[in-house]
């Protein structure tokens, strides 16, 4: 993960980590993803109808002999109604009970460079979206957001029925280390069908 987090063909295309991107910053991570998927699996043993989000998030590449190799990442939780994309009919995102069918999620994702343009994001996509986000979530909105001029990941989210629904100037702010400047994106989102 640090070594993918450290490459210009990953980092240039993502808003949040830090850069450069440290073994810390890798573990701290994984100690939070671990912590979620823990309580998204205690939540599928109590029997729970939906659940807050796929506790299952890593990409990797399995080879003949049964083992595997980590080749990316692909997230879907609530989108955040601080971002300036998110309408009025969406403020109380968070508060919505799990389930509910007005949620707005959203979906982060990437991939190692060596693994870019294969369509194995498309997949991974559009399996989240169709085996766990519509049936284990009740999930029926995404929105995703990729920088503008970033036509592969537009692609990706196209491939899934993403549409385009606006670009937005000045929406996110990287991290000191990679500049600390606003960057506009464009907005898509999914609707379940």
């Amino acid at each position: 993960m640090v070594k993918f987090m450290n490459d210009e063909r990953v980092y240039s295309f993502l808003g949040g980590p830090p850069f450069p991107y440290t073994h810390e910053d890798g573990v701290m991570w994984s100690k939070s993803v671990m912590e979620r998927s823990q309580s998204l699996f205690r939540c599928m043993e109590d029997g729970n109808q939906f659940l807050d989000g796929c506790p299952v998030s890593s990409i990797r590449e399995v080879y003949e002999d049964g083992s595997d190799v980590y080749i990316g990442d692909i997230t879907i939780g609530r989108e955040t109604p601080e971002r300036t994309w998110v309408g009025p009919e969406d403020v109380d995102n968070l508060k919505k009970p799990v389930g509910d069918p007005t949620i707005l999620y959203t979906v982060g994702d990437y991939l190692a460079p060596t693994h870019h343009r294969r369509g194995i994001m498309s997949t991974a996509l559009r399996t989240i979206i169709d085996k766990w986000a519509i049936p284990r979530m009740n999930c029926q909105r995404i929105t995703a957001t990729a920088f503008v001029g970033n036509v592969a990941s537009v692609g990706v989210f196209k491939k899934v029925r993403f549409e385009h629904v606006r670009d937005v100037s000045d929406a996110m702010n990287l991290p000191s280390g990679r500049g600390g400047h606003l960057m506009s994106v464009h907005l898509l989102e999914w609707v379940c069908k």
